[in-house]
C-alpha cells in the first residue's frame, strides 16, 4: 500500500470473527453436518452466500436454495450445537498472515483495537 494512502491512518480497528479468527470454515462444517443429518447437501456456493449475513438473510438464502419447506430453525439450532462443540474441542485457527499484519501495525506505532473479549472458548490458542 502506498505511503500516501497510509499517511492518514491513526489506528486500526479489527473485527475478530472471520477476520482475525477463521470461524467461517468451522461454521460451514457445522452447517454441512447439520444438513447431512436431515439429508440436505450444503454446497460451498450456497454457504458462501450467507457469510457475513444476518440470520434472517441466511434463512431467506437457504429457503431460496432448498425450498420453502427447508427446516431453517431446527437446522440453525443444530448448527449452533455443533459449532459450539467444535469451539470447546479445538482452538480456533487464526487467519493466515494475521500475526505478520499485527507486527507491521506495531512497527508503524498504530494503536490496535477490537471488540471486547468473547467467552474463553472463542479465543484462539494458536
Amino acid at each position: 500500500m502506498s505511503n500516501n494512502l497510509l499517511a492518514g491512518v491513526r489506528a486500526v480497528i479489527f473485527d475478530m470473527d472471520g477476520l482475525m479468527l477463521d470461524t467461517e470454515r468451522m461454521a460451514q462444517s457445522a452447517w454441512q453436518t447439520a444438513g447431512a443429518e436431515r439429508n440436505y447437501d450444503f454446497p460451498a456456493h450456497v454457504y458462501l452466500q450467507a457469510v457475513g449475513r444476518t440470520k434472517s438473510d441466511t434463512e431467506r438464502l437457504f429457503k431460496d436454495a432448498f425450498g420453502p419447506e427447508f427446516p431453517f430453525d431446527a437446522l440453525y439450532a443444530r448448527k449452533q450445537e455443533l459449532f459450539y462443540a467444535m469451539l470447546e474441542a479445538e482452538p480456533i485457527p487464526t487467519k493466515p498472515g494475521l500475526f505478520e499484519l499485527l507486527d507491521r501495525i506495531d512497527g508503524r506505532g498504530w494503536p490496535k483495537r477490537w471488540p471486547p473479549p468473547r467467552p474463553a472458548h472463542w479465543r484462539s490458542k494458536s
